[in-house]
């Protein structure tokens, strides 16, 4: 039989319904002809009448005392359709109707028809708000400036509300299940328990969506309408809803909430997982509509064998002897006004003459002025009382001699030269000056020529030196100078410390095994005063064959020998590619060769998945103690890794149309892959 759906916009029509009694069985298609034909007759009597009362509205809007008489109509909307006849569309009688315009207030009661009459209201806006015990309340807005059938002094407008029960026989059912991807290593999705449901009714629903074309209407809401459920163990939910024989149409969503994902990881929280299987706290709900990318987890876990390397621990003795020469000096005064740029070498006397004593030679160089010094020869036998004496560096260590070349009439000097063979030896030409030695004159000159450095110390060059202006009195031609310190010098002085021993040998007393050239240190203890010595081993077939050392000094007990074998043991990691359709092994990567392999390690291919891949061989290649290579020998089947069909997201809400009285609808909602927490 064809469905037709009454227009609720026909006020008029459902006014002048007569209210007989007809049984729906005896409700024929012929009867529902007549019945639509009666009422498009009727349709047109309306429009006639609307056309008419728009002039008439027209007329009476000049006048500023135009009254409003305003009738509603609350019918089930459990029983709106044509499948009835018109006498079963019954009104609500009962209802509290509140109207509120201008401040003032109206309220009224629905009479056994369902109907409500509000008189002598005035051309404008009202609200309603609507009640009735066991049905959703009704709130909306009018606009009572809209046309009606008018009358001399006034107009006449009018509304069908549905009502919609919210208890007794007008009730649908939804129910379903809610699954989402919480194990992204099958192919299943999981079904999702004690998730809550919420079902909500959309206003514009079709038992409802014809009262927005009525013009009055501004706006409308119903309430109590929102109903919430707990999915079982087995993730099904089911709800009892308010329904009329229209429909009405439903949001379902879900309430947001968070559990752990099964997936493959190839890292966590920067930390290395070697393709195992993680769980990630995540994030279901129907507002996560953008989920997570699947991770590229391999399925695939290679294990190399631990390096097997092992070798003997080799061990060496060291030997001192004491020939007591000087270890090195300790700055107490770095002085000042030194030459910088040029190192000076000097001895240090040896003030005992044993037999076969040598000196010892020091090295000095200056930066701004200040002097540091090194050993650069111990010598040896010195007296043990030397330890611990004092050094100086003086500015001038051999006086230069110089002689008068030029006079003025007054004897003061013009023109000098410093005599080639007393040249001088000297570290500075900051703080020096040339006096006299032979003559009558007075005056010092400070006016130094030029110098060069031998090596060990400086000299002044012979090349005669004009003064800029003549300096001094009383000279004559021939007279001599001698160079000199000014009394402001700063001298650089230190403190001699002997050596108390030196390393003269080291002796292998354990060559050890496995040992790799290059992978060894050898450690020498160090002197409580003086230079540590250092060595490095020799490796002969894998055995410390020899060691080589510098002596160092100051050494009061022989040093201790330390060998170290530098080769690490660290177990080699590979990672595998494969297909992911046909699960089988192509080949390897190698994330660390490791170190330390001596022999072949054994391969081991198993997957993260229990069960989910076998039959995979490869073999290891060592070369340099190191895993360089891992070898396919069988690429195995079966190899599943984060299943790409699971991948996908949710929409937001899902919606279950026409939710008839007495009807089911079944809607199974899948959340997707969520959203990871540590993606957020």
């Amino acid at each position: 039989m064809k469905k037709f759906r009454i227009s609720m916009f026909l006020m008029a029509a459902l006014i002048g319904v007569n209210f007989n009694s007809c049984k729906k069985d005896d409700f024929s298609e012929k009867d529902a002809m007549n019945l639509q034909a009666q009422l498009d007759k009727q349709k047109t009597l309306t429009s006639d009448s609307i056309e008419k009362a728009k002039q008439l509205y027209s007329d009476n809007l000049a006048a500023s005392k135009t009254k409003v008489t305003y009738t509603i109509s609350l019918v089930d909307a459990a029983n709106t359709t044509m499948l009835k006849s018109a006498s079963a569309v019954s009104g609500i009688a009962g209802a509290s109707i509140v109207l509120t315009q201008n401040g003032k207030v109206i309220t009224k009661t629905t009479d056994a028809n369902g109907f409500a009459v509000f008189d002598s209201l005035k051309i404008g806006h009202a609200a309603l708000n609507i009640k009735l015990a066991n049905y959703s309340e009704v709130n909306a807005t009018v606009n009572l400036n809209y046309f009606g059938t008018g009358y001399a002094g006034g107009q006449q407008l009018g509304n069908v509300v549905p009502m919609i029960a919210i208890s007794g026989t007008s009730t649908g059912v939804i129910k379903g299940k809610v699954i989402a991807e919480t194990d992204l290593t099958n192919f299943s999705p999981e079904v999702v328990a004690n998730a809550q449901v919420i079902a909500k009714v959309r206003t514009n629903s079709s038992a409802l969506n014809s009262i927005s074309n009525q013009g009055i209407f501004q706006s409308i809401s119903y309430g109590n309408l929102s109903l919430t459920g707990i999915t079982d163990v087995n993730g099904n939910f089911s709800l009892t809803v308010p329904a009329t024989s229209m429909g009405l149409d439903y949001d379902i969503t879900v309430s947001d909430f968070t559990t752990t994902q099964k997936l493959l990881q190839n890292t966590y929280n920067n930390k290395d997982t070697s393709g195992y299987v993680v769980s990630i706290p995540t994030n279901f709900g129907s507002t996560f509509t953008s989920p997570s990318s699947l991770s590229s987890g391999t399925p695939v876990i290679v294990t190399i064998g631990a390096p097997d390397y092992t070798y003997t621990q080799a061990t060496a003795t060291a030997v001192i002897a004491n020939n007591n020469g000087i270890g090195y000096i300790q700055n107490t005064n770095v002085g000042s006004y030194y030459y910088d740029g040029p190192t000076f070498t000097t001895t240090i006397d040896n003030p005992a003459t044993q037999t076969g004593g040598t000196k010892a030679t020091v090295t000095f160089s200056a930066t701004n002025g200040h002097v540091s010094g090194s050993i650069t020869t111990a010598g040896s036998k010195y007296p043990s009382n030397f330890d611990a004496s004092s050094i100086s560096i003086p500015y001038v260590r051999v006086l230069a001699k110089a002689v008068v070349d030029v006079v003025n009439g007054t004897g003061a000097i013009t023109s000098y030269h410093v005599n080639a063979a007393k040249a001088g030896e000297f570290f500075s030409t900051v703080n020096l000056q040339f006096s006299k030695q032979t003559g009558n004159g007075i005056g010092i000159i400070t006016e130094i020529p030029g110098v060069n450095y031998s090596g060990s110390f400086m000299y002044f060059t012979s090349i005669a030196k004009v003064l800029s202006s003549p300096l001094g009195s009383g000279y004559a031609v021939g007279d001599s100078l001698v160079v000199g310190v000014n009394s402001s010098s700063d001298v650089y002085t230190g403190k001699i410390f002997m050596t108390t021993g030196t390393l003269t040998a080291i002796n292998i007393t354990n060559e050890g095994s496995n040992y790799v050239g290059g992978q060894v240190d050898v450690i020498i203890s160090s002197p409580a005063n003086g230079t540590t010595a250092n060595a490095i081993a020799n490796v002969t077939i894998g055995k410390i064959s020899s060691i080589t050392f510098t002596p160092g000094n100051g050494y009061s007990v022989a040093p201790t020998v330390t060998i170290i074998n530098k080769i690490e043991k660290i177990q080699a990691k590979y990672t595998a590619n494969f297909n992911p359709i046909s699960g089988v092994i192509t080949g390897f990567n190698s994330v660390n060769q490791g170190n330390g392999y001596v022999a072949i390690p054994m391969v081991t291919i198993t997957s993260a998945i229990p069960g989910a891949g076998t039959g995979a061989l490869a073999s290891a290649i060592v070369n340099g103690n190191k895993v360089t290579s891992v070898v396919l020998v069988n690429g195995g089947k079966g190899f599943q890794g984060n299943i790409p069909a699971a991948s996908q997201g949710f929409s937001g809400s899902v919606f279950a149309t026409d939710v008839v009285s007495g009807g089911t609808s079944i809607i199974n909602i899948n959340l997707g892959t969520g959203k990871r927490t540590i993606e957020q």
